[in-house]
């Protein structure tokens, strides 16, 4: 399925699809795109409950991104860069997302993922996500999951994790000690 619109969020057809899947992997493109056509439609709704279920649910890229307790909507239209979002985590190019996905083998309310994360130097943009959430919500127990590319990290329904890397890549777990001062 390839998601152009809105619309097809509502669709019973595309929703059945959903309904039978086995398992459901969200591939890259456009994060923002997912969370403009998905949140808030039946379709949102059939991928939490496709997890409820116990079904696996995987993503790529852009699709890892939207994972998480909160996500990189990238709903400014750009990808922000680690100096970037260094140099202003809680301005207006850090655009997180809450309340999409529910995954419950991740710590439930605690992740942020990020992809490509060796390659394309993103720990300080994943500190910077992790300091927005962590100022807006209050809580110090968030933490940051970065995947390497060619790299897989796959979770089971007991939390426990599996790396499978086509190229000695890694995942990456950001866990600060403290919330950032305002």
């Amino acid at each position: 399925l390839v998601s152009h619109a809105r619309e097809p969020a509502s669709d019973r057809k595309v929703l059945e699809i959903l309904r039978r899947a086995d398992g459901i992997f969200i591939a890259g493109g456009d994060q923002s795109n997912y969370v403009r056509y998905w949140k808030g439609t039946p379709l949102h709704e059939a991928h939490n409950r496709h997890v409820r279920d116990g079904k696996p649910l995987g993503g790529t890229s852009a699709g890892l991104a939207i994972m998480g307790a909160y996500g990189y909507g990238a709903m400014d239209g750009g990808s922000i860069t680690s100096d970037e979002a260094l140099r202003d985590p809680m301005g207006p190019a850090v655009t997180m997302v809450g309340d999409f996905l529910a995954l419950p083998p991740l710590p439930p309310g605690r992740v942020i993922t990020d992809t490509h994360f060796s390659e394309r130097q993103r720990l300080g943009r994943l500190l910077a996500f992790l300091a927005q959430m962590m100022a807006k919500t209050g809580r110090d127990d968030l933490r940051g999951l970065g995947i390497d590319e060619d790299t897989a990290l796959c979770i089971d329904a007991q939390g426990e994790g599996r790396l499978y890397s086509s190229s000695d890549g890694w995942a990456w777990l950001v866990a600060p000690t403290r919330a950032p001062h305002a």
